[in-house]
């Protein structure tokens, strides 16, 4: 059964002392597929008779291994992604037992899957925007996007859609999540277009008054017109009266 006692180094009765030392994987969250133990053991009187060391993932024992000799360095290989427990024993030759703190290790080596599902890559008549997306991940962390090349990231509180208010003209934005043990992913880059401004047009001279009478058969017009993105002007027929 896995110890829950304090950190060693401690000195018991029997003078069983040891302490887990570097490299041993601390207590926390990793993206790589090892595990590594190392402990050192000593005792003053009797002497030290076994060390043992104990990996379990959340279901069972995976592995131990066992030492007469100080100190026993044993790198875990090949594991899957899951929650590990690692935890140590020593005892010297009259059974005085000393044990080390369980350390919860949890090896994630998997990218969170992020889409972007708005903006589109199409153009807008508004500014008010939605950043509408999914992150997924078992042990997913933090959400940012950036629309100006990654000079500014902006984080998304909670993982979750927001409000986008857009710039006039073409915007390129990219959203990117990460897990608690680092792994990284981003969503393809998306341009999209806004122009919400109408265009301003005007008659300008020398176009005749409004409601002016003329003797003739022609009518002249002649319009001012201020659009960053023009595509067209429409005369409309109307009904004129002429004599």
């Amino acid at each position: 059964m896995l110890s829950t006692e304090p950190v060693l180094p401690w000195i018991l009765s029997g003078k069983l002392d040891w302490t887990p030392f570097s490299p041993t994987t601390a207590t926390g969250n990793y993206s790589q597929d090892y595990i590594e133990a190392n402990v050192t053991a000593s005792d003053s009187l009797s002497g030290l008779d076994t060390i043992t060391i104990y990996l379990y993932n959340s279901t069972a024992l995976v592995q131990q291994n066992l030492s007469s000799i100080s100190p026993l360095f044993v790198n875990f290989t090949g594991l899957p992604d899951e929650t590990y427990s690692l935890n140590s024993t020593a005892n010297d030759t009259v059974n005085n037992e000393n044990s080390t703190e369980t350390r919860t290790i949890i090896l994630d080596t998997v990218n969170p899957a992020v889409i972007l599902f708005e903006p589109q890559a199409i153009n807008y008549t508004t500014t008010s925007l939605t950043i509408n997306f999914s992150a997924i991940d078992t042990n997913l962390d933090t959400c940012w996007y950036t629309d100006d090349g990654g000079a500014t990231n902006n984080t998304l509180t909670g993982c979750a859609n927001t409000t986008y208010t857009a710039s006039q003209d073409s915007t390129t934005i990219r959203l990117y999540a990460n897990d608690t043990a680092g792994n990284l992913n981003g969503t393809e880059s998306v341009t999209f277009f806004v122009d919400s401004i109408n265009p301003l047009i005007a008659f300008i001279s020398p176009t005749e008054s409004n409601a002016t009478s003329k003797a003739q058969t022609f009518i002249f017009a002649n319009v001012s017109l201020t659009e960053t993105n023009f595509q067209n002007i429409t005369f409309k027929q109307i009904k004129i009266l002429l004599f």
